[in-house]
């Protein structure tokens, strides 16, 4: 049904153009009244990935018909005036369809020229059109139609890679091929622990260790036995996981049958197992991370009668297992020095779900589709919001320690939350704002200031909370000093990140990004380049002083702006009781 739905849309609706992938991805539909033809949830969908940034299609992962011929003819000659607002109109398609011709492959066929596919077409005879002798009529649509085909891109009728139009099986082997072509190429040197030209072991690594879903990283694989190659994994979305899997992959398609593997990747080895008992695995399969691989695994496994068995990573132990994986892992970890040089592992698009997202910045996408969008949606967010007024949002300028979490989640009062709301979303009951609002008739102070009382001058300049920010100033400076001098860290180390607390509630050009204090945002200079690497001998004492210090100017920044706000409150409902009061 939703293939049925999916075709509606494209064909009937759309004008042949796949409204989940390629330039249909970007079409709206919410104003075209289309919730009566297809889902409302649908329509959603796809404007939620078009607004993406990259967009994010959703890709059949096997067109092979396309290049076997087996495609409409109108279908193409659609999409052909799509893209180059020329050729046949629908009148010639149906003229070739009363003749018998509905497909492509009954006018030619799609060849490879200098790496390009081109179409060259059947004489009007060979093969001989079905059934129907052509009219003086069709013979003329042949040409043109064929002359259309012959003048247009194969990039037009599809969106991916061209490798998704070789069918699934012939896609399997040219990726084996090209791994044991990239072993004798290559000429890694052979494990020096291999004795019986079977045994094999595995591992991967990812540079930074910790990379996030967005996060730029660097994945290699390993495996070494009578062979040894290295493979990088390319694409944003894959993790060690895929570094794991490419490395065993790598030893199953090198290995003779039947191959002893030695893998530090548990969950590999124990969906092997459960997959050679009578339960059928597709199923676990469908929601896991990097499936298309497992899968692979999986037919490599059967094939070639596997014994691939789970070893300890990272011990001493003198074993063969041991020695093997301490190989491996020296190789992946050692090729991440020359990651330019190391061949990229294939993509097993063959073992795909029928039906796969892609964004260009990140691959294919086999995690978890709700939080792969909520992450980036959510960012994708924070970035436009960062170009707000005054980059209220810009919170990739200052710390990134998180904040304490005891004001927001757990203080029986909510005040302290609800000013940094406000605050962060421009809505303080500030003179400037309230005059946007039409509430006031002058943006100026009310405190007597001339300057315009923006939330910047309430908390930074307003001379009538200078003496509250230098008593905040005063008890943070003392807290700072302590932590510094408990630390043992030198004096000469210590004067960076106390000129720095000096301005926490002061503009300044040298200690804030945008020369302008933010504490009242919750927003405080980046801490970590304020005491160097040396001032202290052990790196995990250095990164909790580091989380402490900022947690202490988090929190005083963030009462200070209570504390101001609370009183400016408490002086605006003075003077307007006054201003009543003197009217009745």
């Amino acid at each position: 049904m939703a293939r049925i739905t999916l075709a509606d849309w494209t064909c009937s609706i759309n004008d042949c153009v796949n409204p989940l992938q390629g330039i249909g991805i970007r079409k709206d539909f919410t104003r075209r009244l289309q919730y009566h033809t297809i889902p409302a949830s649908w329509i959603i969908a796809q404007k939620e990935m078009g607004a993406m940034k990259p967009p994010l299609h959703l890709i059949a992962t096997d067109q092979s018909h396309i290049l076997n011929g087996d495609i409409s003819i109108s279908h193409c000659l659609k999409l052909i005036k799509t893209h180059d607002n020329t050729g046949p109109d629908g009148s010639a398609a149906y003229s070739l369809r009363t003749a018998g011709l509905k497909l492509i492959k009954q006018l030619g066929k799609w060849i490879s020229n200098n790496q390009t596919l081109q179409f060259h077409p059947n004489t009007m005879h060979n093969p001989p059109p079905p059934q129907k002798k052509l009219t003086v009529s069709a013979k003329a649509n042949w040409d043109k139609v064929t002359n259309a085909l012959s003048q247009s891109n194969i990039n037009w009728f599809f969106h991916g890679t061209i490798d998704l139009l070789t069918p699934r099986s012939q896609r399997r082997d040219n990726a084996e091929n090209y791994i044991t072509a990239l072993a004798r190429t290559c000429k890694f040197i052979p494990s020096s622990y291999n004795h019986n030209n079977s045994t094999w072991a595995t591992d991967g690594s990812m540079i930074p260790a910790a990379s996030g879903i967005s996060d730029k990283k660097f994945i290699t694989a390993a495996a070494t036995g009578p062979e040894t190659l290295i493979l990088q994994v390319k694409g944003r979305n894959a993790s060690i996981l895929q570094g794991e899997q490419m490395g065993l992959l790598a030893a199953l398609v090198l290995a003779e049958s039947p191959p002893q593997i030695y893998t530090d990747h548990m969950n590999s080895t124990t969906l092997i197992d459960d997959s050679r008992t009578a339960l059928n695995q597709e199923r676990r399969l469908r929601t896991m991370n990097g499936r298309s691989y497992y899968r692979w695994i999986l037919d490599l496994a059967s094939r070639k009668s596997a014994t691939i068995t789970y070893t300890k990573a990272h011990t001493n132990d003198a074993s063969l297992s041991a020695s093997l994986n301490r190989e491996a892992d020296h190789y992946a970890s050692s090729a991440q020095k020359v990651i330019s040089s190391i061949p990229i592992a294939p993509v097993p698009t063959f073992f795909m779900d029928p039906y796969t997202f892609h964004r260009e910045t990140d691959g294919y996408i086999e995690s978890n589709l709700r939080h792969f969008i909520d992450h980036f949606t959510a960012k994708q967010t924070a970035d436009r919001l960062a170009l707000m007024p005054k980059h209220r949002m810009a919170t990739w300028l200052y710390d990134s320690n998180p904040p304490p979490p005891w004001i927001y989640t757990k203080a029986s009062s909510a005040y302290t939350a609800l000013v940094q709301l406000y605050a962060r979303s421009g809505q303080l009951a500030t003179a400037s704002g309230m005059c946007q609002k039409k509430a006031l008739t002058s943006p100026k102070c009310r405190f007597g200031c001339p300057n315009t009382e923006t939330p910047h001058h309430i908390f930074v300049t307003c001379q009538r909370y200078s003496e509250m920010r230098t008593k905040a100033l005063e008890p943070l400076t003392t807290t700072i000093k302590t932590r510094l001098d408990d630390a043992e860290v030198n004096s000469s180390h210590q004067t960076r990140i106390i000129n720095t607390v000096k301005h926490i509630f002061s503009d300044s050009k040298n200690v804030w990004p945008l020369q302008s204090s933010m504490y009242y945002l919750g927003q405080i200079p980046k801490v970590e380049p304020l005491l160097s690497p040396l001032s202290m001998t052990s790196t995990i004492n250095r990164s909790r002083l580091i989380h402490n210090v900022a947690t202490d100017i988090h929190l005083a920044s963030a009462r200070l702006a209570s504390r101001i706000y609370g009183d400016m409150q408490k002086e605006m409902t003075k003077r307007r009781d006054e201003i009543f009061g003197t009217r009745r």
